[in-house]
């Protein structure tokens, strides 16, 4: 049998990545230069008991003599209560006291992270005392080596969370590499700080980022619309509404913090299915989020139509979806809300597949599959559907 050292570093690279951690960290015994740039490339901290992955890892980091291994870490996914503990099995080691928590240690040692992911189990507080040492307006040279090169930043939400500060936002925006944020968003219940006011003016229409999603409560549209002024060619947009009450949500007002984005957005998901309303009997829901019929590049839409319309279940309001809708969309997917029947969503569905002239390029319509006792509409959808050469995907 040949020896592994035989073998070209391509093939071993090969083979080796197909590989667990368990395994690797054996291989890296007889084979360091080829397996330890895998093992160390993403590491998956969750909690354990004592000593944390976390502390473990970063002390394997903090040896003397393997310094370099900090430089093959690309994607780092680290759960809370790992950050929470003071690591005082590693204070020995150099630099492990001068941050204040293991993850802000190893923070200041990732020169080449691509990809941060933390998982709050219940507070994202916790997020915002993570950047409390820094603040809006601060040189992004003076943040810890892993913001330099960061690209993709996510914070798990949870229903109980109360969202990160529009401070901590702004501070990840500015970010000089960053490209996707998906984080729980909490805006400000008062006016943003002069400094954070200061920020977002001198920050606007300079960040990098292509993909922002949000999540929960938002408090004051004023602090998203500030929000939304920094990227300068924003692709995806993303909200998730938490369980908020639709009679103090101003959809309108929600719909003009969008209008920065209107002329670089290709995709846009509007979750809310969580809102209600304190009138169970209200059917005449007139607010809506405004027309997108002069988006000139948005092509993905995936929202409920009460955001889109403002109409409830029994309203005779004149608006259609091909009066809303931006001419080029190519995909549409209808989700659901508490204000409309899936029947009535089906029947404006295939009133606008019959006018296809106003939407020539839509190829694919999603719908969920569900029709509350209407055995008619299925068949007349997908017949709508053939006609107008559409995709349809019936959801479950």
């Amino acid at each position: 049998m040949l020896p592994l050292q035989s073998f070209p570093n391509e093939i071993l690279l090969d083979i080796f990545s197909r590989l667990q951690h368990r395994d690797l960290a054996r291989t890296s015994r007889v084979s360091r230069e080829i397996s330890q740039p895998l093992l160390y490339k993403d590491p998956f901290l969750l909690k354990s008991s004592p000593p944390t992955p976390l502390g473990m890892f970063l002390q394997s980091l903090l040896t003397p003599g393997r310094e370099a291994l900090a430089t093959y870490v690309r994607d780092l996914t680290v759960e809370w209560d790992n950050v929470s503990q003071t690591g005082s099995d590693i204070t020995r080691y150099r630099g492990a006291q001068s941050t204040g928590t293991q993850l802000m240690t190893l923070l200041h040692m990732l020169p080449e992270l691509h990809g941060l992911h933390l998982l709050p189990p219940y507070q994202c507080d916790q997020f915002d005392r993570l950047f409390g040492s820094f603040h809006a307006r601060q040189s992004i040279a003076t943040l810890p080596l892993a913001f330099q090169s960061l690209r993709e930043f996510r914070c798990h939400w949870d229903s109980h969370d109360r969202g990160v500060s529009t401070e901590a936002i702004v501070l990840l925006l500015r970010l000089p590499y960053i490209r996707r944020i998906n984080i729980p968003f909490a805006t400000e219940t008062e006016p943003c700080s002069p400094t954070v006011n200061a920020a977002i003016a001198a920050a606007a229409g300079t960040s990098t980022i292509t993909h922002l999603e949000f999540a929960l409560v938002l408090s004051r549209p004023s602090s998203l619309a500030a929000i939304l002024k920094i990227p300068r060619a924003l692709m995806h947009f993303s909200y998730f509404g938490g369980r908020q009450n639709l009679d103090a949500f101003d959809l309108a007002a929600f719909g003009r913090t969008l209008q920065p984005l209107r002329r670089s957005l290709k995709s846009l998901h509007l979750d809310f299915t969580n809102l209600y309303s304190n009138d169970r009997d209200n059917n005449k829901l007139t607010a809506t989020i405004g027309s997108l019929h002069q988006w000139p590049v948005l092509n993905i839409i995936q929202c409920p139509l009460l955001a889109l319309l403002g109409q409830g279940p029994q309203s005779d309001s004149p608006l259609q979806l091909a009066d809303v809708l931006p001419v080029g969309i190519r995909e549409l997917e209808i989700l659901s809300d508490r204000y409309w029947s899936l029947a009535d969503t089906v029947h404006e569905v295939v009133v606008l597949l019959g006018q296809k002239e106003m939407v020539p390029r839509l190829k694919r319509v999603a719908v969920y599959k569900d029709y509350r006792g209407d055995y008619q509409l299925p068949e007349k959808l997908r017949a709508a559907c053939r006609a107008a050469e559409v995709e349809l995907v019936e959801l479950h």
